[in-house]
């Protein structure tokens, strides 16, 4: 029995079309990632960027809240703050000498230090300062 060649054809033909649409997928997928992800990456800022940036960092145990004072010369974009390893990110601005309490619920979770990052604004790029403050609680708290 002689069977045609036709149907043998037509499957490679559409392993190569399938192969060639998922090749042109996957390359405008990464494209497309990666444009994304250099919009909202922050990078880390050295002294140039981060120099002037300076807060003082307090906490009102009883109701859950952060508060933070921009003591430094430059506006803080927002805040990067790790409640006992926890990321929390808060986007509001601070000012020069400005006072702002941040209020959070982390469902109970026992917190044993509060580190904040500023993150800063110079033209249209994020920048991350490592010059973080730390807040110790007195004692055992929970949010």
């Amino acid at each position: 029995m002689k069977k045609g060649i036709a149907p043998v054809v037509a499957w490679i033909l559409i392993l190569t079309l399938s192969v060639g649409i998922g090749a042109i997928v996957v390359t405008w997928y990464v494209k497309h990632a990666e444009s994304i992800t250099k919009e909202y990456v922050t990078e880390t800022g050295s002294e140039i960027e981060c120099g002037g940036i300076n807060l003082n960092v307090g906490f009102n145990e009883e109701e859950c809240k952060l508060i933070i004072v921009n003591t430094g010369k430059k506006k803080i974009h927002k805040l990067k703050v790790f409640i006992s390893e926890k990321e929390v990110e808060f986007d509001e601005e601070i000012l020069p000498r400005e006072k702002k309490e941040f209020s959070f619920d982390l469902g109970g979770v026992s917190i044993k230090n509060v580190l904040v990052n500023p993150v800063i604004k110079i033209n249209d790029k994020l920048y991350i300062c490592k010059n973080e403050r730390v807040y110790n609680p007195r004692g055992e708290m929970e949010c």
